[in-house]
């Protein structure tokens, strides 16, 4: 069945959202999925300018960056600031990959944009760690 416009278009109200359990904090938090919208603002926060032209990709703390701007409250709406960011990038790699791992799953992300997320430093360890 092809999908009309407005069919389209409502799907983006339908972020996924997931429940993840992280004991090492005492408790778990709720994580969406990415939008398109969403992952191309994380992507344009890294490049690094020199006038108009891209000069580099900067790199420190990009996992957690990107983090922040998924984890919710139990309506789906974010709790975290980007300021955040390298309060959160301080945490275990066990907690930030937790929710890496979820915000991936729920965002259809490949293994290929994992490893691009991370700087290259490999994908988010594989196994289920959360649920729905």
């Amino acid at each position: 069945m092809a999908l009309d416009r407005s069919a389209i278009l409502a799907a983006a109200q339908n972020v996924k959202t997931r429940e993840v359990d992280v004991p090492e904090l005492g408790g778990s938090v709720f994580v969406r999925g990415l939008s398109s919208k969403e992952w191309d603002a994380h992507q344009a926060s890294t490049r690094i300018y020199d006038g108009l032209e891209q000069v580099g990709i900067d790199e420190g703390n990009i996992t957690a960056r990107l983090m922040v701007r998924c984890i919710v409250d139990e309506d789906g709406k974010r709790i975290l600031e980007d300021s955040d960011a390298p309060a959160f990038g301080d945490l275990p790699i066990a907690v930030v990959n937790k929710v890496a791992e979820a915000v991936f799953d729920l965002s259809g992300m490949t293994e290929k944009a994992q490893a691009e997320t991370e700087g290259n430093s490999g994908a988010a360890p594989s196994g289920e760690t959360s649920s729905e």
